[in-house]
């Protein structure tokens, strides 16, 4: 985790998973108020970890990151396919409001059709057989991919794929940059204000 704005929905479920796992571990000992603590600390994050369907841009900035893409969503929420069927609709919401509409009319039916290898999405036959276009191809192919294991910054990586995909690039540069909370910023301008006055 790096603290962007992507590192969110992670943390949340991460920290989710480990106090329902700690709760079931001490759920049968003499720890009630452990227990009681446990539940108090679930209650708040479940409180926010629901405020962020209040804004697509947390879901989008985890699909953005090809360290987790929709392979993540798809894992996180197993149990909840309604949660992935939302979230995948939001994603391409967001999607096509970045989309470059002047793509609409360019046909690519010379190019091979795009692969749903790791997508569990099957289109309807009408659609598969329908031509498809240079959008539809970057959606899909970017979602369709696997989680990419990675050193360097998930933005340099789009960064030099950005004619393959060129939506998704925007789309990251806008979202990827927001920190995932503004603590830090608030300590440099601390900071900033406290240097100020010192000279």
């Amino acid at each position: 985790m790096d603290g962007s704005i992507a590192d969110v929905l992670p943390a949340f479920n991460m920290l989710l998973e480990h106090l329902e796992t700690e709760r079931k571990r001490l759920a049968k000992s003499h720890h009630k108020t452990l227990v009681q603590g446990i539940d108090a600390a679930w209650h708040k994050l479940n409180k926010y970890y629901i405020i962020t369907d209040l804004s697509p841009v947390y879901i989008v900035a985890v699909v953005c990151d090809p360290r987790r893409n929709m392979e993540w969503i798809r894992w996180a929420f197993e149990k909840r396919r309604d949660w992935i069927l939302a979230a995948e609709k939001s994603v391409k919401n967001f999607f096509e409001s970045y989309r470059d509409k002047s793509l609409d009319d360019t046909n690519i039916d010379h190019v091979s059709a795009v692969t749903f290898a790791s997508w569990p999405y099957q289109a309807p036959t009408a659609a598969r057989s329908a031509r498809s276009t240079h959008v539809d191809r970057e959606y899909y192919e970017y979602v369709s991919l696997p989680r990419i294991p990675m050193e360097e910054n998930p933005l340099v990586w789009l960064g030099a794929r950005k004619n393959k995909f060129p939506t998704w690039y925007k789309i990251a540069m806008d979202i990827l940059p927001i920190p995932a909370m503004s603590a830090e910023i608030e300590r440099v301008f601390s900071r900033l204000a406290t240097l100020n006055y010192l000279d």
